[in-house]
């Protein structure tokens, strides 16, 4: 209890909320030493009877962390009828091409011919997909490569 009393009080010094903390954030013993509590329940910690996590409307009971990962950790929603939002983690100039921006959709759909505005500058820039053939818009959490035109 007093690691997990611990690591509870730093989440919460660091700017988590302590009912989040408390209540939906698990704490598990283990040992990646020896695998203990990794993948099956450990024999060597007989001691530890899991937690109750709350997931949304639902209680979820953990003993081990596979179970955590597979039940606890969900794949966050990507809405397409939300505006674009598209990190750049890249800008290439190409000869011939102009210059290439690369990143990953995380909301929204881009769909080739359309302006968008960048930020923090809010220049507006028409887009044009890097491979023509076949694209007719990036969903989210799809990877695209466009030039400015």
């Amino acid at each position: 209890d007093e690691i997990a009393n611990e690591m509870k009080s730093m989440l919460i010094k660091v700017g988590w909320k302590k009912d989040t903390v408390e209540k939906n954030t698990p704490v598990l013993p283990i040992s990646g030493w020896m695998g203990d509590n990794l993948l099956k329940k450990s024999e060597n910690m007989v001691w530890w009877k899991g937690m109750d996590v709350e997931c949304g409307i639902e209680t979820i009971h953990r003993d081990i962390v596979c179970d955590v990962l597979d039940k606890l950790c969900r794949v966050p929603e990507r809405p397409v009828s939300t505006p674009m939002r598209m990190p750049i983690s890249g800008i290439y100039k190409i000869k011939g091409v102009g210059d290439v921006l690369a990143g990953r959709v995380e909301q929204g759909q881009v769909k080739p011919g359309k302006e968008v505005v960048f930020s923090p500058t809010h220049m507006a820039y028409g887009l044009e997909p890097l491979h023509r053939q076949g694209f007719h818009r990036g969903n989210a959490s799809s990877e695209g490569r466009f030039c400015k035109f």
